[in-house]
């Protein structure tokens, strides 16, 4: 209820994709299995990312060590993000076809072997595309 949705519908999905992965056996969306910034207050403003230059300052043997000012902790680029999510994908997805080839197109005994719901097996062999028919 205090969520102010920015991404609407679409974000409304996302979020309910990634529980969905997270949920495994368990038949309902638990609060658990929700990304933590859904719960956390938006800050008033958002701040500028700027880069700042490190501090230098002598430790007590007189080495200069960088350190960050703070507040100056950047997050990952968006690309970096990305990519991060397109190899999971990408993993996910050869792991399916393993359990599917070994299975040979089985469902229920690949979801099985994976761990997870036939259900879930499902909707992850729709979300990436899969066939049971390619490895029958």
């Amino acid at each position: 209820q205090h969520y102010s949705w920015p991404g609407n519908v679409r974000e409304l999905e996302h979020i309910i994709e990634g529980a969905m992965n997270l949920v495994g056996e368990e038949r309902t969306i638990q609060m658990r299995h929700l990304p933590d910034y859904f719960f956390t207050p938006p800050p008033a403003m958002p701040r500028p990312l700027v880069e700042r230059p490190p501090v230098i300052s002598s430790e007590d043997n007189g080495d200069p060590v960088s350190r960050e000012p703070i507040g100056s902790i950047r997050p990952p680029a968006i690309s970096a993000l990305i990519s991060r999510s397109e190899k999971i994908a990408r993993e996910e997805r050869e792991v399916i076809c393993q359990a599917l080839a070994q299975e040979k197109g089985n469902v229920s005994r690949a979801a099985m072997q994976l761990g997870i719901s036939r259900q879930l097996l499902h909707y992850k062999m729709k979300k990436f595309t899969i066939s049971r028919k390619e490895f029958k």
